[in-house]
């Protein structure tokens, strides 16, 4: 059987095609990983969740009525 490497560039995708996408390859790590492979794979998870899971911001302080619309 031949062996593919290749890489693939998820930016390109809207943020919820890369949420299904990474669904659905965890489901085959569960599927088709040897145990033994599945520690290295989790760290991997983890590299890929910290890309796309959303980043912490400041808090957000609303803007009082008389402030927005000051000149």
């Amino acid at each position: 059987m031949k062996t593919i490497k290749q890489e693939v560039d998820l930016s390109v995708l809207p943020e919820e095609a890369r949420k299904v996408i990474f669904d659905f390859y965890q489901f085959m790590v569960q599927r088709y990983v040897h145990p033994k492979l599945k520690k290295e794979v989790s760290d991997d998870k983890r590299k890929l969740l910290n890309k796309l899971l959303p980043k912490s911001v400041k808090r957000f302080t609303p803007l009082k009525r008389d402030e927005i619309y000051a000149r």
